[in-house]
């Protein structure tokens, strides 16, 4: 991450842009409308919805400068477009507006879509109006790589349709292969590009080892579930990489691969130009890795004041031993390298080690091929670093520097306990009907991948599932309503053959929780509720239970579980009750890897991230028997009643196919924005929206863009929201909830990407019922003055006169030519007493000649 956010809480002020809402929907191309590309016509045609799509979508050129996320140098430069959209003004439109001029102006696009996506995710009228980043799969290389894929009856490609690709579960492979699957979920990789652009400034230091290592926890235990070993730190930057790592088809053109047995080249890749952002030698790394391990053993860092050399010691304590650790190893941001007394961590003494170690391994995979558009490895941005298997072992080298500090300041687990007693721990399915409930186990499941969301080999999931703990209080002063007890649980799971290492446990949730009498309480937390897990469906689908579309950074719900084994693997459950709350505050429901959304962006809970495993307990480190382990504490609930665990299995299963994949609903061509899907949102539908979560429902961008959401909901009962004393159980008959038939046709409409069709104007009434007759009600449709102007031609008061004639008075009636207007009156501005007739007159009439004139 970048130093991006010296002002970003503060834009000048300047001449409001229009929105969407408040302005006409014109093409932004459209010569009749736009002149020359000036910034008074740009700010006129500010679409923001379209315009941030087409942002991410963009592709690189040739003639582009090259950007790399990871370079230092390339850091600053996206920082420089960050500072610029971020002082454009006051609104989204503004820095909308100053990207669009800096991408005329050829700014490369990558480099934009990184400022841009900081930029959306700290704005406050972005926060404020839900304006969000593009989800990965609307990014130029995605968009870029998907197969065109052609739907029955229709030559239109689909890009939107989630297709099955092969499943490989069978350990028929070992090594880092049989993890690929993991690595390239989609939703995984969604989350840690996000997660990158989520900048919390308080601890922001802490919160990069802990995420990192809460990554490296989460995948060496998948790994364990099919037996194979923990992942080899990349401590000895001589080492070598066992297993080679190629990329994907869809990513296979913009970056390289690297064959087994690879290592760092001592100075750099001999394909490599000599350019300033050139890899440094690996030496320079192992100088800057030594002198953190010797500052961490110190106990302190060296700082300086850059503007007259001095230096001086930064003590290292328990409270700030893992944030300056992380700031210092990540060493990404000046902003936070800069302490309030002016001086700064001494950069000469320990670089930028977290980042241009993602060099050495990006180097590897370069080539200097003409056609290729990106020359380095995936270990170059972190659009796709995850994927490759050199990312694990050089996170599990950066996981180190936080254990030394984590060892040599130890915590007292018992300075923050609550008083209480915890009992009945339990994680558990929702359903009592499922395979394993009485076996005190959960189902995982290997699906089908998305291939065209560049997943391979499987995509991993879970049934839904359940915390439960009971909760009694131990104050001396019993709580009570008027004198509450505020406490936090914590929980945690970690493989039974790995609980034993603080760093091997997998945060699941916190929530706080308020005692109000004595007796007993059991809290209940659903798997979707947890604090750890982002809000959204899988492939970045918008959780409609959520108002806000944050946070994206959250790990995602369907890897909230490792895989386990077929057999079941046994795992441990851990509770802890401390004394203090969460920030209420706090807007971010995955508050746990977040708090960019605190006004002050502070984190939102008071101790270590990921505590109590975020340091070694000194009830260990002081132990002289040498009996003393987390199992032993864990289990001890009589000496540590404010903790308790349980035993659960995970079930791993295989499920080769998906229906609504492998036979997905078949797109009408047919349906389009014009001729549907825009009447399907009645006016009562499209205030609420506006007002409630800033979606216009007349707006085919702001539809097309939340129909993943709005099919949810609608499919589900949650809309349209129905006012009292109307339920959506018992709806208002005028205000109904979509049929079956809305929802299949909104669907297919979403699933062939959302045509808009031709506006053909305001569509013809449906024919009025066909139960008029003469005498009830055409005979009064004729007046005294029309049947004496007729009398020559025809008896209008004569059922077989009107009968015999009856096409060609719809015909005149219709065109407004009759009833005849008398001087002064016409037909453009007709006699009150004497009007033409409305079109349900015209239609009744019509449906009374085509019923047989009764």
């Amino acid at each position: 991450m970048s130093d991006t956010l010296g002002t970003s809480n503060t834009h000048p002020e300047k001449v409001s842009v229009k929105r969407d809402v408040e302005q006409p929907k014109c093409p932004i191309h459209n010569s009749s409308s736009v002149d020359a590309p000036t910034t008074s016509n740009l700010r006129r045609v500010v679409r923001i919805s379209k315009d941030i799509n087409e942002i991410f979508a963009l592709p690189v050129q040739k003639d582009h400068e090259p950007y790399y996320e990871l370079k230092p140098s390339h850091a600053e430069k996206m920082n420089e477009v960050y500072q610029k959209l971020a002082a454009a003004g006051s609104k989204v439109e503004d820095g909308i507006l100053k990207a669009k001029e800096l991408l005329e102006a050829r700014v490369n696009p990558d480099l934009m879509r990184r400022a841009l996506g900081i930029y959306l995710t700290h704005s406050q009228d972005a926060q404020r109006r839900k304006i969000t980043v593009p989800p990965l799969k609307n990014h130029a290389k995605f968009l870029g790589q998907r197969p065109v894929l052609l739907q029955a009856g229709s030559a239109t490609p689909s890009e939107l349709t989630v297709v099955a690709g092969e499943v490989v579960t069978a350990d028929t492979f070992q090594g880092p292969a049989l993890l690929s699957y993991w690595r390239e979920d989609y939703d995984y990789n969604d989350h840690h590009v996000h997660w990158h652009m989520a900048k919390v400034i308080d601890r922001q230091g802490e919160l990069f080892l802990y995420m990192h290592s809460q990554m490296v926890a989460r995948y060496e235990t998948e790994g364990l579930c099919w037996n194979l070993p923990l992942v080899r730190p990349w401590n000895q930057y001589d080492d070598v990489l066992e297993f080679g790592y190629s990329p994907l088809p869809g990513l296979i053109e913009y970056y390289g691969g690297y064959a087994p047995f690879s290592s760092w080249y001592a100075i750099r890749n001999p394909e490599i130009p000599d350019v300033p952002d050139a890899p440094v030698p690996r030496a320079q790394l192992e100088t800057w890795r030594d002198n953190i391990y010797q500052a961490i053993k110190d106990g302190y860092f060296w700082t300086k004041n850059n503007s007259t050399g001095e230096t001086k010691q930064l003590p290292l304590t328990g409270d700030n031993c893992l944030n300056i650790v992380g700031v210092v190893v990540e060493a990404e941001s000046a902003a936070l390298k800069k302490l309030p007394d002016g001086f700064s961590l001494n950069e000469d003494l320990y670089g930028n080690l977290h980042n241009f170690g993602h060099d050495k391994f990006a180097e590897l995979g370069y080539h200097n091929y003409l056609n290729k558009a990106d020359p380095y490895g995936l270990m170059i941005s972190n659009f796709g670093s995850p994927r490759d298997s050199s990312f694990w072992p050089w996170h599990k080298h950066i996981q180190y520097f936080g254990r030394l500090a984590a060892a040599k300041y130890p915590q007292d687990i018992t300075e923050h306990r609550a008083e209480v007693i915890l009992s009945n721990l339990s994680i558990r399915p929702r359903d009592k009907n499922s395979s394993h409930y009485s076996d005190g186990g959960i189902t995982t499941i290997l699906g089908p991948p998305a291939v065209n969301l560049m997943e391979s080999k499987a995509k991993l999931d879970h049934e839904p599932y359940e915390w439960s703990v009971d909760v009694k209080s131990s104050r001396s002063s019993p709580p009570s309503k008027d004198n509450p007890q505020s406490l936090t649980l914590r929980l945690f799971i970690a493989a039974k053959d790995l609980m034993d290492d603080y760093h091997n446990w997998i945060e699941m949730d916190k929530v706080s929780v308020h005692l109000t009498d004595e007796s007993s309480i059991t809290n209940v937390r659903l798997d979707t509720d947890s604090s750890v897990a982002r809000k959204m469906g899988n492939y970045s689908e918008l959780d409609p239970n959520f108002v806000s579309p944050w946070c994206r950074c959250g790990w995602p719900q369907n890897m909230m579980l490792p895989v386990g084994k077929v057999e079941g693997m046994p795992f441990v459950a851990f509770c802890m009750a401390t004394d203090d709350t969460i920030d209420q505050k706090t807007r971010s429901p995955s508050l746990s890897y977040c708090g960019a959304l605190q006004e002050d962006r502070k984190y939102p809970d008071p101790r270590g991230m990921g505590y109590p495993f975020n340091r070694m307990w000194t009830q260990q480190v002081e132990d002289k028997t040498g009996k003393v382990s987390i199992s032993s504490i864990a289990s001890n609930n009589r000496a540590y009643p404010f903790i308790t665990t349980s035993t659960f299995k995970l079930f791993r299963t295989t499920q080769l196919f998906q229906k609504n994949v492998l036979n997905p609903v078949i797109p009408q061509s047919s349906v389009t924005w014009f001729n549907t899907i825009k009447d399907y949102f009645l006016p009562s539908d499209r205030s609420c929206m506006l007002q409630e979560y800033g979606y216009d429902l007349s707006s085919y961008d702001d539809v097309s863009l939340h129909s993943a959401a709005i099919y949810d909901a609608t499919v589900h009962k949650r809309m349209p929201l129905q006012m009292p004393p109307w339920t959506q159980e018992n709806p208002d008959p005028n205000h109904p909830l979509w049929t079956a038939e809305k929802c299949n046709n909104f669907n297919a409409w979403r699933l062939n990407g959302c045509p808009k069709g031709t506006d053909t104007g305001p569509p013809t009434p449906p024919p009025p019922p066909t139960t008029a007759t003469w005498e009830d009600p055409i005979k009064g449709y004729f007046l005294p003055q029309d049947r004496d102007c007729m009398k020559g031609l025809f008896d209008l008061s004569s059922h077989d006169s009107v009968k015999q004639n009856a096409a060609v008075i719809l015909e005149a009636v219709t065109n407004k030519s009759m009833p005849k207007q008398m001087a002064p009156y016409t037909q453009e501005s007709p006699d009150p007493n004497h009007p033409l007739w409305t079109d349900d007159m015209c239609n009744t009439f019509k449906a009374w000649m085509q019923n047989g004139c009764p």
